[in-house]
C-alpha cells in the first residue's frame, strides 16, 4: 500500500475544477477505514489529475530534497484547496489510519504534512485529520 487519503464535504465545492479532482466511490479498505474515522460513512476518496495522493508526496519530497519549499509544492496547493472549499480530510500510510493526529487549521495541518514528507529517516508519510467540524 501507499500513502491514502479520505474526504468529506460537499463534492461540489470541487465541481468548478472537476477536470483536476476526480471523486471515487470507496470499497473495501478505504470504506472500513472511512467508517472508523467518520462513522456518519460520508466519505470519498480522489484522483488528482489521474494520481494519487501517494504521487504528490513524493514528488514533493523530492523537491524538498532539491531545496524547494514546501509552500510550493503542489501538495501544499492541493490542501490549500481542499481547505478553502471546506473538505475535510484524512491521510495516512499503509493502514494505519486509527489514532491520527486532528488538526482544526491550516498552519497546523501544512506543518504536519511537511514533518511527514521531511521525516529524517525518508519514509515520507504523513498521517493527519483535518476535520473542520
Amino acid at each position: 500500500m501507499s500513502e491514502c487519503i479520505l474526504c468529506k464535504g460537499d463534492k461540489k465545492q470541487l465541481e468548478d475544477i472537476s477536470g483536476r479532482f476526480s471523486i471515487l466511490k470507496l470499497d473495501g479498505f478505504m470504506k472500513n477505514a472511512a467508517c472508523k474515522i467518520w462513522p456518519d460513512n460520508e466519505a470519498w476518496s480522489l484522483l488528482i489529475d489521474g494520481k494519487e495522493i501517494d504521487y504528490y508526496l513524493t514528488k514533493a519530497q523530492k523537491e524538498m530534497n532539491d531545496g524547494v519549499d514546501f509552500s510550493a509544492t503542489e501538495i501544499c496547493d492541493i490542501i490549500s484547496v481542499l481547505m478553502e472549499r471546506n473538505i475535510s480530510f484524512a491521510m495516512w500510510y499503509d493502514i494505519f489510519y486509527e489514532d491520527l493526529p486532528v488538526y482544526k487549521n491550516e498552519l497546523e495541518v501544512k506543518s504536519s504534512c511537511c514533518e511527514g514528507i521531511r521525516d529524517v529517516s525518508g519514509m515520507c508519510e504523513v498521517y493527519l485529520l483535518y476535520d473542520n467540524e
